[in-house]
């Protein structure tokens, strides 16, 4: 009898120590940090930042397989991959650790912040707003003063009127695409088959970009439940920007899906200066003499609307430019 109550001491003086152990090798991170058995992959402990966060307690957490939390998400992935869970964007850190008799994972989760404040962007929309009618009125009182102006007599005064009509065309055209980031609507969730809408994007571009494009899908993707004109869109825009970033016939673009939402554009075009990255997504700042630099924060106040986010998560000669969708749909 006192046998047995000393070996059930023993059993969980060594669990406790276990659990200390294991309770060590997340000890002293900030971020929200979970450990996960390396054969099992069931979750054994997590950071108090990590139930904080996650919004889960520790006993659910220990339930369930990372790949649960965060499904799908495949090992020698995290590097690059951005995960979504509660609202919440994480990149994720993971190392492998090996104590005596176990191997674990220890997940690093990174909280993603946009890198433009969307109030920001709101404003912006506003400012766009009053100045596409503080132009547009004046401009349409000039442009009809133009037509009634005699040709003959402007081709003698040698006044070039074909030259201002183009100068009038590019400011129509400037306000359109001002109207066009101004544009908000509610979002009218259908039934999107996800492949589809990408192929349909791709026939729709010129074949020198077409040829470039390669569409890389996880296998077993569901079709999606979101606005199909707001997730076109968002895509238009990210696939404009990556075949204008490319110009070289060998500079290919990549299109990768997953199954919780998650959409990445590469291209391999010439690296983004470190002193843009930052500014990327605030409208008007643009590498292109003749662009107006609307298209990201365009898809970024779309991707808003969406409760999802857009972000820039590589941009380097080796692993391209990359930009990332990530949306909280819900699947049928």
């Amino acid at each position: 009898m006192q046998n047995n109550v000393n070996s059930a001491i023993q059993q969980q003086e060594q669990i406790v120590f276990m659990e200390q152990h294991i309770k060590q090798l997340i000890d002293g991170f900030t971020e929200p940090t979970l450990l996960s058995d390396s054969s099992t992959h069931k979750i054994v402990t997590a950071n108090k930042a990590a139930v904080k966060n996650l919004g889960y307690g520790l006993k659910t957490l220990k339930t369930v397989t990372f790949q649960e939390l965060f499904e799908p998400y495949l090992h020698g992935e995290s590097s690059s991959s951005i995960l979504y869970i509660k609202g919440r964007s994480y990149r994720v850190i993971e190392d492998r650790i090996t104590t005596d008799k176990h191997t674990y994972y220890r997940h690093i989760l990174r909280p993603l912040k946009p890198i433009i404040s969307p109030d920001l962007l709101l404003v912006a929309r506003e400012m766009a707003k009053v100045l596409i009618h503080r132009v547009r009125s004046p401009l349409t009182g000039i442009t009809g003063f133009f037509e009634m102006i005699d040709k003959e007599k402007a081709e003698e005064a040698g006044i070039d009127l074909d030259a201002i009509d183009l100068g009038f065309d590019e400011i129509r055209s400037i306000l359109d695409k001002l109207e066009n980031f101004t544009l908000s609507t509610d979002p009218n969730p259908v039934n999107i088959d996800l492949s589809g809408l990408i192929k349909d994007l791709v026939q729709a571009l010129p074949r020198k970009h077409k040829k470039r494009i390669h569409v890389k899908t996880e296998d077993g993707i569901p079709n999606l439940q979101t606005d199909f004109v707001m997730l076109q869109s968002i895509l238009s825009e990210l696939l404009k920007n990556a075949t204008e970033h490319t110009e070289g016939e060998l500079d290919e673009i990549i299109i990768e899906t997953y199954k919780e939402g998650r959409i990445r554009i590469t291209n391999f075009g010439k690296p983004i200066p470190k002193s843009l990255t930052r500014r990327i997504f605030i409208p008007f700042i643009t590498t292109k003499a003749r662009h107006l630099g609307l298209g990201l924060p365009r898809a970024l106040l779309i991707a808003e609307r969406l409760d999802g986010k857009v972000y820039m998560t590589g941009n380097s000669a080796i692993d391209g430019i990359q930009f990332e969708v990530s949306l909280p749909v819900r699947t049928v």
